[in-house]
């Protein structure tokens, strides 16, 4: 029996190819997927993957370039590894062992990329050359609760910052990289986060506009089924919205794993969320 996890889709491959994390009930190792039809077909992806990885909860695909994507996995037996492919999944290779879960990740660029990863104990960790060397960016942050979730990156007075989404502690801002003037930073028009997450009963989901823009939130469940649109109109510029969902008012909504995706002037952001 396979629980997918997490979902993420390369940015910059018209939405064809899409990874995908799982737990395998199963004593097997493995945990990826990828297709390459926009989800109709998958194949698995684990060669390389350590002995007994049977669960990865986050995967994150470079920003610029196609064929890099890195992976969060563990086993059961307590070994937890970051992982990367130059091949979009092709074939993996651990790039550093930790002693806790990774439970998101996300890339940035800035003449180099960024990797961010939260983890369950040890707070956020940053890589900025590629996955080469990590350290702690937990300044802000309380110790040892669970980073569940990431914002998109923001730029404030040259420091390159995230909001932080945890587990029963709201959100907190960390900054990943002080910039120089002349980095060519790569960064989304606009920036969202959800918190608390996971959730009991409901979650307010964030997003800035940095211009007049048409919106549109909806939410899905693991299957790709909508369960509702929370928005769909035009919206004025604001630094940070708050709509909240309210799980227990849809019905077939039972606890597990949603995504919601925010679409700015047709341009989409997914992220997910843990109702439990």
């Amino acid at each position: 029996m396979l629980i997918f996890i997490t979902i993420e889709i390369a940015p910059n491959a018209n939405n064809n190819l899409i990874y995908a994390g799982y737990v395998s009930c199963e004593n097997i190792t493995g945990s990826l997927l990828k297709s390459n039809d926009k989800g109709i077909t998958w194949i698995d992806i684990n060669n390389g993957v350590p002995n007994n990885c049977n669960r990865t909860f986050a995967i994150a695909a470079d920003k610029i370039h196609n064929n890099i994507v890195y992976a969060g996995a563990s086993s059961a037996l307590g070994s937890n590894y970051m992982l990367k492919s130059e091949n979009c999944g092709d074939m993996w290779y651990p790039i550093l062992n930790l002693n806790s879960e990774i439970y998101c990740l996300q890339t940035a660029y800035a003449n180099n990329s960024f990797i961010y990863a939260g983890t369950f104990n040890n707070g956020v960790i940053i890589s900025q050359d590629s996955g080469d060397s990590w350290f702690n960016a937990n300044d802000g942050l309380p110790t040892n609760i669970p980073v569940s979730c990431f914002s998109e990156p923001f730029i404030v007075d040259n420091n390159l910052k995230i909001y932080a989404g945890t587990s029963g502690r709201s959100g907190f801002i960390a900054t990943i990289a002080n910039l120089d003037v002349n980095d060519n930073f790569y960064i989304s028009d606009f920036i969202t986060w959800n918190e608390p997450n996971p959730f009991s009963d409901n979650t307010t989901i964030h997003f800035s506009l940095n211009k007049k823009s048409h919106v549109k939130l909806s939410i899905f469940n693991v299957n790709g089924q909508l369960i509702t649109i929370l928005i769909d109109k035009e919206m004025e510029p604001c630094a940070d919205y708050q709509i909240k969902w309210d799980a227990n008012n849809n019905k077939h909504v039972t606890k597990g794993l949603y995504f919601y995706r925010l679409e700015i002037d047709g341009k989409p952001i997914t992220k997910k969320m843990l109702f439990q």
